[in-house]
């Protein structure tokens, strides 16, 4: 049986993703910057709000291994395929099947091991998320819950800090990730989050608060330290800075998702893990050869050019994602999402 659905959450999530898909087509510009500033916190946000530590572990461990480690394997294998298919015929020279085999064997193995491997690196950080607050939830006292929570952060930021590297699985991104994570758990169920309960104008006021902090904040953290946030990179810029940024995009997304509800984005949101896997490394190469064959290899000379530019590769985008989606859902594979 399916699961009651939170309307503003699968909002939220398509929100989310349209973000994911502009932060990755156009990541180094000012909006780049600005969706990355909360993105991917938004959504171990929400994973945190869905969060139960109902069940003994074993159970626990068996439902998130469904839920996560299913979709990795079976959406992770096209992705496999392509980041070793496409570089090969997008070359224009000629390649054998041995040569095939050996990227796609080099790509697997990287994909097994996971140390930041496409876009897959955010499904293996949130199973780690996922153990980590099954047992912090098992503590009674919600300070000392938090307590921990923040030690995890500034620990994994003091060993960035002192020249950390990146850890199998990225174990080292989970730890920073909790704190968001937290944040969704923690405050479920507050009022915010009721959309009956909060009047429209309030919320556009809320909205525009929460928006004026996210920017506020991210442009000062970019400014001190030179660049923001970057989760794949366990970048935070200054770290207090950068999270209060990012808490305050998440709680403006929460907020518009609950004043402007959209059917396509609803549907993105309902569909996201697809949306969110396969956009990057199996829609954006072809979409890039379509691009390139019609003469556009950029985003325009002026700001005119490149919001039209941007809103035709996010309408085509969406669109082939669509397609992708639609054969998952309505065919044998849709175990590839754990159903």
């Amino acid at each position: 049986m399916e699961k009651k659905r939170i309307n503003w959450i699968d909002m939220a999530k398509g929100y989310g993703i349209l973000a994911v898909f502009i932060g990755h087509m156009v990541q180094s510009s000012a909006l780049g910057l600005f969706v990355y500033s909360f993105h991917l916190p938004l959504f171990f946000f929400l994973s945190g709000y869905l969060f139960k530590a109902d069940d003994g572990f074993g159970s626990f461990i068996k439902k998130k291994s469904r839920s996560i480690l299913l979709p990795y394997f079976t959406l992770g294998l096209p992705v496999v395929f392509c980041d070793a298919f496409y570089p090969l015929l997008f070359s224009g020279q000629h390649f054998t099947m041995e040569h095939l085999m050996y990227e796609l064997s080099k790509e697997f193995m990287q994909f097994l091991f996971q140390c930041r491997y496409a876009t897959l690196w955010y499904l293996a950080v949130l199973f780690g998320v996922n153990i980590l607050m099954y047992f912090i939830c098992k503590i009674k006292s919600t300070i000392i819950q938090i307590v921990i929570v923040i030690a995890a952060f500034t620990a994994s930021m003091i060993y960035y800090a002192m020249g950390g590297t990146e850890l199998p699985w990225n174990v080292d991104v989970a730890f920073p990730a909790l704190i968001f994570f937290a944040f969704g758990y923690l405050t479920k169920g507050s009022s915010l989050f009721d959309d009956k309960i909060t009047k429209a104008g309030h919320k556009a006021t809320m909205l525009l608060i929460f928006l004026a902090i996210n920017i506020i904040f991210n442009i000062l953290t970019i400014l001190i330290s030179g660049y923001g946030l970057e989760m794949y990179r366990c970048s935070y810029g200054i770290p207090p800075l950068t999270v209060i940024s990012a808490f305050a995009g998440i709680l403006s997304t929460v907020v518009l998702s609950q004043m402007a509800t959209s059917r396509p984005v609803l549907y993105i949101g309902k569909n996201s893990l697809i949306f969110f896997m396969w956009h990057q490394a199996v829609v954006y190469p072809l979409m890039d050869q379509l691009y390139h064959a019609l003469g556009i290899d950029g985003y325009g000379s002026n700001p005119l050019e490149f919001l039209i530019i941007l809103f035709t590769r996010l309408i085509l985008v969406c669109l082939i994602m669509w397609g992708l989606t639609e054969l998952v859902r309505h065919t044998p594979l849709r175990i590839f999402v754990g159903k």
